[in-house]
């Protein structure tokens, strides 16, 4: 039986190389011409004139033709090669080769062999060495072995050998070869972790093959920062990152890497260190969404006291239980419970065996008498509260410009009280608001009044700039701070008489209406309504160049009217072009085109105020102030 099982097992393994290139070319000598290049006879000592190789097709392993050698020389050899030069066997550092063929003897000789050569012939493995016999072993028989190279060579080659033996005073020997093979064994694919073991440690490792998780238990107090694995046991031809001997930091899951023999397939394995089965049962924290404080837990008495809120129903609360690591316990928490009465949870330890029972008492709080304000503020709105306990009053600053009509105020009172008017509920806060807050108990009260004041404003611009006799709108450079202002070429600079419009608040210096010479430029300086934020303004005022009117010419016709305007303006004019309307920011209103005659532009939508009306015509631009109200 066991000769059988290995025979089966070596047809097996011959078969899992089938699909492996045979490195031998025309390994089962089909269809042979003498001889075939591939094939030398012998051509040195000690083969004789009557070694012969010849094509044998009556007799065959597989295919149509096999080899047959034979010597006429007693005690000669007949050696048959494959061609190291033609034919040259190749192979691969440190790759393991099937070497195997098929035999079968005709004459009764002195000896046969079967061997491969490589490295310049320094290098040889005999597959077969032997003298078989055709009435002992009268049908083929398969010879095979394995080699491993340690260097890539490329000039391997085979050796088939025939040494003829005697019988009577003729010399005798003959003998087939056929289905000659070398062939790689393939790489093995498997990157398993086998064993694993560190130094100290409690019991074997466990080793989960579908999960890829190794689990190591070390005594306790055990420093995991820097363990070193002994021994780490991979499959075949496997190598392991990192490698075995590596001081690793175990306080954590720590991932190794196998890379298989064919240096492709990669698994990952998770090795998790950890200490024995603790013993501890003890309740570590116990708590409800209800509570008012932290449990008291007494380790001596094994009991947790613990207070919910007033007005809470000890009937199915359910509690949040952490227990010693490892632990379970039982009833398991998130499991409402009545605490009308005392409650005995019991904490196994994470061996299984030490038990705890612990006696957990409630009680409900009484109402509360409490009626403060513990925050406020405007939902979306910066800001900042001031909370004064002993008067009992709430200050809140909001930024310039913020509408008081209707603010959102989020407030947080005392624990269990109530607010009124509350929270969420839009108040106007143009004036100070009172606010009622109930204690919990429903019977102390308590007045809060909240005042809001809006911050003054930091705005420093002038929003407009205008000047008796000016030609057009004042433009005004917020970037730089500079105001330009064309004045008609009649203008006296000298006792200008300015009107500014400026941000809410805001004053400036020289004032608004005081006379001052414009000769050359003038700084305004505006003071914001803080107070404090200034900003130094620069105007410049221009006289307007005096138009030419070519002297075949007679100036243009130019007339708007009625001025001040209220419905209707009427721009009658002898030239055509585009009708703009400025304001006095210089923001165009509107822009008619104008033929000849007169052009009715209504004033629908215009705010009361000052605009210029232009137009432009060759040479010249036509322009004129108007009132509107």
């Amino acid at each position: 039986m066991k000769i059988a099982g290995i025979s089966v097992i070596a047809m097996i393994l011959l078969s899992g190389f089938a699909q492996s290139q045979n490195l031998v070319r025309n390994p089962g000598f089909e269809a042979l011409t003498r001889w075939d290049s591939l094939w030398i006879l012998s051509f040195a000592d000690p083969s004789s004139s009557g070694a012969v190789a010849v094509e044998h097709t009556r007799d065959v392993h597989e295919g149509s033709s096999s080899v047959e050698l034979s010597n006429n020389k007693f005690n000669r050899w007949t050696y048959f090669y494959t061609d190291s030069l033609n034919a040259p066997l190749s192979f691969s550092a440190n790759k393991s080769y099937v070497v195997s063929g098929w035999i079968k003897p005709l004459e009764q000789g002195k000896g046969a062999s079967f061997t491969i050569f490589w490295n310049g012939s320094q290098d040889e493995k005999v597959i077969y060495a032997g003298n078989p016999d055709p009435i002992t072993s009268p049908d083929w028989f398969m010879v095979r072995d394995t080699i491993t190279p340690v260097a890539d060579f490329d000039d391997g080659y085979l050796s088939l050998g025939m040494r003829a033996g005697k019988d009577g005073n003729a010399a005798t020997g003959k003998i087939l070869f056929d289905d000659l093979s070398v062939v790689m064994i393939p790489d093995n694919t498997e990157a398993e972790i086998l064993g694993f073991s560190i130094p100290g440690q409690t019991r074997p490792a466990v080793i989960n093959d579908s999960t890829h998780i190794i689990t190591v238990e070390v005594p306790e107090g055990t420093d995991v920062t820097a363990l070193a694995p002994d021994r780490i046991a991979l499959s075949r031809g496997a190598t392991v990152t990192p490698d075995t001997g590596a001081v690793m930091d175990f306080t954590s899951p720590v991932t190794y890497t196998v890379t298989a023999e064919d240096g492709i397939t990669i698994q990952k394995w998770t090795v998790t260190v950890v200490f024995p089965p603790g013993s501890e049962a003890d309740i570590l924290a116990f708590s409800f969404p209800e509570q008012t404080g932290p449990a008291v837990i007494d380790t001596v008495s094994h009991e947790v006291h613990i207070e919910v809120k007033y007005g809470t129903s000890p009937k199915g609360l359910i509690p949040d239980i952490r227990v010693s690591e490892g632990a379970v316990v039982e009833p398991s928490g998130g499991v409402g419970l009545d605490f009308t009465s005392s409650v005995v949870y019991t904490v196994t330890a994470e061996d299984g065996a030490n038990t705890q029972d612990w006696t957990v008492f409630v009680t409900v709080a009484a109402p509360g008498t409490e009626t403060g304000i513990t925050a406020f503020s405007f939902a979306g709105k910066d800001g900042t509260a001031t909370i004064d306990k002993d008067s009992h009053k709430v200050f809140f600053t909001v930024p310039y410009g913020t509408p008081l009509d209707a603010l959102m105020p989020v407030i947080e009172v005392s624990p269990g009280a109530s607010i009124d008017p509350a929270s969420g509920v839009k108040v106007d806060f143009s004036d100070p608001v009172v606010y009622t807050v109930t204690a919990e108990d429903g019977t102390t009260v308590q007045e809060w009044t909240v005042h809001v004041v809006v911050l003054p404003n930091t705005e420093t611009d002038i929003l407009s700039f205008s000047l008796n006799g000016q030609t057009g709108p004042a433009t005004i450079d917020h970037e730089r701070h500079t105001i330009a202002v064309e004045v008609a070429r009649e203008t006296d600079l000298t006792a200008l008489v300015p009107a500014l419009e400026l941000s809410p608040g805001a004053t400036v210096d020289p004032p608004d209406g005081v006379a001052v010479d414009f000769s050359n430029d003038v700084v305004y300086t505006v003071t914001a309504e803080d107070g404090i934020t200034t900003q130094d303004w620069t105007v410049s005022v221009t006289v307007d160049p005096a138009v030419s009117v070519p002297a075949s010419h007679s100036a243009p016709v130019f007339n708007v009217y009625p001025n001040p305007a209220h419905d209707l303006l009427i721009v009658n004019a002898s030239v055509s072009g585009n009708i703009i309307i400025m304001d006095m920011l210089g923001r165009t209103v509107v822009s008619v085109y104008h033929a000849t005659g007169k052009t009715k532009i209504p004033l629908n939508g215009f705010s009361q105020g000052t605009y210029f009306v232009t137009m432009a015509h060759p040479g010249s631009a036509l322009i004129s102030k108007v009132i509107i109200r």
